[in-house]
């Protein structure tokens, strides 16, 4: 995901609303927690559940230790992840 030219984070719950947060080269944490910047009323995604900060030219993620886990790509995340421009983002599927 580049920092440059409107890098964004969509986010799609499960009863089908959109939600786009634009990065702007910022750090954003998305989950359960009202004072997140990205908030998801769903039982399954954490309190503070996977922070994205900018690294680099781009972005990465780190799953805060959630109780549902999250996966980038289709891939589990533990420890940091690397974002591509593209990457999908799947919080709490356990």
């Amino acid at each position: 995901m580049s920092r440059s030219a409107g890098a964004c984070l969509e986010v799609f719950t499960p009863e089908g609303t959109r939600q786009v947060v634009e990065l702007e080269g910022r750090a954003v944490t998305p989950g359960r927690a009202a004072d997140c910047d990205v908030a998801i009323e769903e039982t399954f995604v954490s309190v503070l559940h996977a922070p994205i900060k900018p690294a680099g030219e781009g972005f990465v993620l780190k799953d805060a230790g959630s109780t549902n886990g999250t996966w980038v790509d289709g891939s589990r995340a533990k420890g940091v992840k690397p974002l591509t421009h593209g990457s999908t983002l799947v919080l709490g599927l356990e």
